[in-house]
């Protein structure tokens, strides 16, 4: 085989380890370190995406009881108030942003816990337990496993990091930079190693997946032309049961691979000298057989950066367009469409990845290229509407997230990534986070 190794993405290019913080806290309940006596710095962020207005959950008044002073008539509410006054999805009373309820009376995610650690993120995975693995540099290679409550189960050296996977047994792979696919137990032991063969020009590992009792894997292939090469493994010991390739003559950019069903899905954009570019979305059978290439697109996207499947079969897209912003669209089986969601105002938006969970709930993480690479998350319902949107912090100069992954536990969404911080030295140290959130 000729697994290829990839080059830092874009979003990594930053130096990212010339100086690494030494005090950083391992866990925060909420916002309140547990082993420091300062808090996160955070402040309330002054601008929030339109939600759609819901009914208040925190139990409080609905209506105003204060007068105006003169004529007896109520006062008009503000938010802040501690009321659910007309126009507020919420109201809880103060303005801070990470309780559910932000500054500007919009929902966002209650952060339940937070750990931050030197260093930097390149794999986030969830086991359907609600354990969360994650694979980085802290400056050597590692792999990580946290509890659902974000205390560390174990921290290992591993020869590389990329982007992980679980299967249902726990058996964890990564796909890394230049050592092919490893496979560990759940209790961190190295299950099997498949190294790439020759010397290759580093590229990007495009993503995998597991389903139908295998492992898939999506790379490029070498060559002058850009094209995707799909791989089927057997998870017990990496053996190689079939490679499968998008057509000759169309230059590829895919961005993620998901399983769903007995199809093996490849998202991006493609182009030739005809046609320019393009949507894509390559769907393969689980023989390796390649039956679609492009995607109908009525909503000019030009590209899908991630995908992922719903309980019943059905496909979930994350991408942006020049004249929407951030979409999120969900398709049938055949590729009909069921609905596209645009976050209106929201146009600098990139998205990383976009997960499926309990209730046909949908999260996905990316960034905000108009805010120095704010990190955000958005939670939709099954039907696309906007539960809550939340950023990881307040834009800051000379500071920039990226966010990696995300994921559903059983009753809760965890995200994670990385942020560079340029210092008044020109030195930059990095540090990767998690953050826990509780599902109403």
């Amino acid at each position: 085989m000729s697994l290829l190794p990839y080059a830092t993405p874009p979003a990594l290019l930053v130096p990212s380890l010339l100086a690494l913080s030494a005090c950083i806290p391992s866990i925060v309940v909420g916002d309140s370190p547990q082993d420091e006596t300062t808090t996160p710095s955070t402040t309330p962020s002054t601008t929030a995406p339109d939600l759609p207005t819901g009914d208040p959950t925190d139990g409080g008044p609905t209506t105003g009881d204060l007068t105006d002073g003169t004529s007896g008539e109520p006062a008009p509410g503000v938010c802040g108030d501690g009321v659910v006054n007309a126009g507020e999805a919420c109201d809880d009373g103060d303005d801070e942003p990470n309780d559910g309820c932000d500054a500007a009376c919009t929902r966002t995610g209650e952060v339940v816990w937070t750990v931050e650690r030197p260093g930097e993120l390149f794999g986030f995975a969830m086991a359907a337990d609600g354990t969360i693995y994650v694979s980085g540099q802290d400056p050597v290679s590692f792999l990580a496993a946290f509890a659902p409550d974000g205390s560390e189960q174990w921290h290992i050296d591993a020869a590389d990091s990329g982007p992980l996977v679980v299967d249902a047994a726990g058996q964890i792979y990564m796909l890394s930079k230049f050592s092919g696919v490893l496979a560990f137990a759940p209790d961190s032991t190295e299950s099997w190693h498949l190294g790439p063969d020759g010397e290759q020009t580093p590229s990007p590992p495009l993503g995998l997946d597991v389903g139908d009792g295998a492992l898939y894997i999506a790379n490029y292939e070498p060559g002058a032309q850009k094209r995707v090469v799909v791989r089927r493994l057997e998870p017990g010991t990496g053996a190689i049961v079939w490679e499968a390739l998008t057509p000759e003559g169309e230059d590829v950019d895919a961005e993620d691979l998901a399983v769903v069903g007995e199809r093996i899905f490849v998202v991006g954009q493609t182009a030739n000298d005809v046609d320019g570019l393009r949507p894509m979305l390559a769907t393969f059978d689980t023989n390796g057989a390649l039956l679609s290439f492009e995607l109908d697109d009525p909503i000019d996207s030009r590209r899908w950066h991630a995908l992922d499947g719903l309980s019943d079969g059905d496909l979930v897209l994350a991408g942006q367009s020049a004249k929407l912003g951030l979409v999120v669209r969900r398709l049938h089986p055949d590729q009909s469409e069921q609905w596209s969601n645009a976050t209106a105002g929201v146009l600098n938006i990139w998205t990383e990845r976009v997960i499926a969970g309990p209730g046909d709930r949908i999260a996905a993480i990316g960034g905000d290229l108009g805010s120095d690479g704010l990190g955000v998350v958005n939670l939709h319902d099954g039907d696309g509407a906007l539960l809550w949107s939340s950023k990881f912090s307040s834009p800051e100069e000379d500071v920039n997230e990226s966010p990696i992954g995300v994921g559903f536990g059983p009753d809760f969404l965890v995200a994670g990534g990385s942020i560079w911080t340029v210092q008044e030295n020109d030195s930059i140290t990095t540090t990767w986070w998690l953050r826990g959130f509780a599902l109403d």
